[in-house]
């Protein structure tokens, strides 16, 4: 029986894995070139007058001895006036688009800021929900939509949003600042035996709230 050599086996060298860094936005937006393509972009313009229309005659035709040039020009006017009604009409149409925006802009911060009170959380999170709230209550969305005809429904809906909602914002303490808190009242009763041997077995027999009234009273 020949004797075998046993190689000791080799582990494998383990290498240490590093996490990649999580992109940004900018790394994204240099990713996809995108700012490059918003400096080359060009946008197109719509030409105001058809691109049919022609130059108007230096002269107002005569009507009567030339009725096709004064057909002519009163196309080409009308063409202008077209043109020039349409861009009024635009021009008055988002003057009036950005008003309401500014006015619903001005009605949910003022619905942000009531809720943001009352939970004590960063704005963005409190506009988060109450948009999350106005796609999936019909209850909420129709007072909301309503609050114009009834402003006081709601702030009283708002008032209940904010109620249910502190159930899932409420702050839960911390168990290390527990156990210092606990610490440090067990330290303050130690520093009590100082008193007489009857009133240190008094205060070490004391609750929580009887010995926190009476350290407020003795402690200075």
């Amino acid at each position: 029986m020949s004797d075998e050599t046993t190689q000791p086996s080799v582990a494998p060298a383990e290498t240490e894995v590093k996490e990649s860094p999580q992109p940004t936005l900018d790394d994204v937006a240099k990713k996809y070139n995108v700012e490059e393509e918003a400096k080359n972009f060009q946008p197109q313009v719509q030409p105001t007058t058809p691109a049919s229309a022609t130059q108007p005659p230096r002269a107002i035709p005569d009507p009567i001895s030339d009725p096709d040039g004064f057909n002519k020009y009163q196309t080409y006017q009308n063409t202008i006036l077209e043109g020039t009604l349409r861009e009024i009409t635009n021009s008055v149409t988002e003057i009036k688009r950005q008003a309401e925006q500014d006015k619903l802009n001005t009605e949910v911060n003022k619905a942000v800021e009531r809720v943001t009170e009352k939970l004590k959380i960063e704005p963005v999170y409190t506009e988060i929900l109450l948009e999350k709230r106005y796609r999936d209550d019909k209850v909420f969305k129709r007072i909301w939509d309503n609050r114009k005809m009834n402003p006081k429904a709601l702030e009283e809906a708002l008032d209940v949003v904010a109620s249910e909602a502190s159930k899932v914002f409420q702050v839960r303490a911390d168990p290390q600042l527990i156990e210092n808190q606990r610490a440090a009242k067990v330290s303050q009763k130690a520093m009590s035996s100082s008193q007489p041997k009857s009133d240190t077995d008094a205060v070490m027999n004391m609750s929580d709230g009887e010995f926190d009234r009476w350290w407020a009273k003795n402690r200075r």
